[in-house]
């Protein structure tokens, strides 16, 4: 049986720090770990080591866009062991993994879910020849509803399976990764209470706006993942993986996938699908305690639009969602307004959000959009918009 000496803990706190610092160079959080930088992780691997770590208390800030909810930030030292838990523990759980999981995996994520969506609807339909059914399913208050003891119980029962396996002859997955470190570090993150100590920073009116089912308050004590930590966005994959397999082994729908608890079922018998829905409804509530959204639940045709990630789909063609394209015209007035008032004006800032908004636009049909939103605005005082609409460049001062 593997167990980590204490250089090997430091090496992975090393590493971890270095994730988790990636893309975060300029905050004055991070920066003020590393101006003592081999202090703190001495500290933190001493921690680790004597099985002395705890995580602090988060901070807490509600965001609107593109739903109001509440973000639990973890200070920066847990941003780094819940790096170290997702180095340990993803490979593990890939390998358990259906391919159409699309969240929070290298290589996938939302464009990659809608190329797939847009796959299945084409099979299932032999390109459009025949009219096919898709079950929009939605859990309602999912990481709300995440039952801690029962995803315990799916990841300890996955990690004692890997720890009798072979990684590669004749080494077992358990003289590579020392489990009892990783059960430690789960359980220190799954059963605190992130309530306890938390530290608001916002408008605390946007507070009041947070629906109550998608308050981590309002949920039992034994209940609910906090948004807005890694190791969250892994645990509700893991969580929701024995229905990925439910789905494609007992329902045996070929055309299915998944987002987060955003998930689509397509076939051609409508009826089946109606089934399915009932079917998927009882494995949720009594499996995983899940309740599915009575109104966002719906069954839609493949000859109307349909809806996926911020896509409208319809056949050999997809749209930006209008939320998309709206956010995209309110932040271009945003931008035109403070050059009419003569306000400052952060073009590096601009620069980086224009783009990353035309970016996501190559992928639909929405050359157009871009061109009449931009062609006679004064934001062009300051940038070119390339022929293909496909990104803008900064305009020499």
């Amino acid at each position: 049986m593997k167990h980590y000496t204490r250089e090997e803990i430091h090496l992975l706190v090393t590493q971890g720090y270095l994730d988790a610092r990636q893309n975060e160079r300029s905050k004055g959080t991070q920066l003020l770990y590393e101006i003592h930088q081999e202090t703190n992780i001495a500290d933190l691997t001493n921690a680790l080591y004597n099985r002395e770590w705890k995580p602090a208390p988060p901070i807490v800030f509600v965001v609107t866009d593109p739903t109001v909810r509440e973000v639990f930030a973890p200070q920066f030292p847990d941003r780094i062991v819940s790096h170290i838990v997702y180095s340990l523990l993803s490979p593990l759980f890939e390998r358990r993994f259906i391919y159409d999981s699309y969240s929070c995996r290298k290589g996938k994520g939302t464009l990659f879910g809608i190329e797939r969506f847009e796959h299945h609807i084409r099979s299932v339909t032999d390109n459009y020849k025949y009219t096919a059914y898709i079950l929009n399913l939605d859990i309602s208050g999912y990481f709300m509803s995440i039952h801690k003891p029962t995803l315990y119980d799916i990841i300890h029962t996955t990690l004692d399976e890997y720890a009798a396996r072979d990684c590669r002859p004749g080494v077992k997955w358990s003289d590579v990764i020392d489990f009892e470190f990783c059960d430690y570090v789960i359980r220190q993150i799954l059963f605190r209470d992130p309530l306890k100590g938390s530290i608001y920073m916002g408008d605390p009116k946007l507070r009041a706006l947070v629906p109550p089912q998608k308050l981590l308050r309002n949920s039992p004590a034994d209940t609910g993942l906090i948004i807005g930590d890694l190791t969250s966005q892994l645990f509700s994959n893991v969580y929701l993986n024995p229905f990925d397999h439910f789905v494609k082994r007992v329902l045996h729908i070929k055309g299915y996938g998944r987002y987060v608890d955003d998930g689509r079922m397509i076939h051609r018998d409508k009826d089946y699908l109606l089934e399915c829905k009932e079917r998927s409804t009882v494995f949720l509530k009594e499996r995983l305690r899940l309740v599915v959204h009575p109104t966002k639940t719906t069954i839609t045709s493949t000859e109307e639009t349909n809806f996926f990630l911020g896509a409208a789909i319809r056949d050999y063609r997809r749209y930006a969602k209008n939320d998309t394209v709206g956010h995209f015209h309110e932040t271009v007035r945003l931008y035109e307004r403070a050059i009419e008032t003569g306000a400052y004006l952060d073009l590096l800032g601009m620069y980086s959000v224009l783009n990353s908004y035309l970016g996501y636009f190559q992928h639909f049909k929405a050359k157009t959009i871009v061109e009449r939103t931009l062609r006679e605005s004064p934001v062009l005082n300051y940038f070119t918009l390339t022929p293909n609409c496909k990104k803008v460049i900064l305009k020499p001062l």
